[in-house]
């Protein structure tokens, strides 16, 4: 996990949209990034956290890099529904190399809306 603790509670419908941009780039020639969104209750996972929470709906992951090369911005949208009202959830991403190497991303802009 990222450690970036985004927060939303629902209050209306318990529909989320997740927005994430991000750089992405993998030290490894050949190798690359994958990054998908995350959310859930309770403590909000710390960088280098293993996996946790859930992936909304449409969350798959989205690869951002090859060949050591940083890429981005990469755009990556989910929407969870069916969240609890008036319950706290966080978000973050998780971050892989594809085949090997280290996973490094910058410039991160997260933000979760109710709609």
């Amino acid at each position: 996990m990222a450690g970036l603790a985004g927060s939303i509670t629902p209050a209306k419908s318990g529909r989320i949209r997740f927005d994430v941009v991000a750089n992405g780039r993998n030290n490894t020639a050949g190798s690359g990034c994958l990054i998908q969104i995350r959310y859930g209750t309770g403590t909000a996972p710390s960088n280098g956290a293993a996996l946790a929470g859930v992936a909304p709906s449409g969350a798959a992951p989205q690869w951002i890099s090859v060949t050591g090369a940083a890429i981005g911005p990469m755009p990556t949208v989910s929407v969870a529904t069916g969240l609890a009202l008036q319950t706290a959830y966080w978000f973050d991403l998780t971050q892989r190399a594809i085949t090997s190497g280290t996973c490094t991303l910058s410039n991160v802009d997260l933000w979760a809306s109710e709609f």
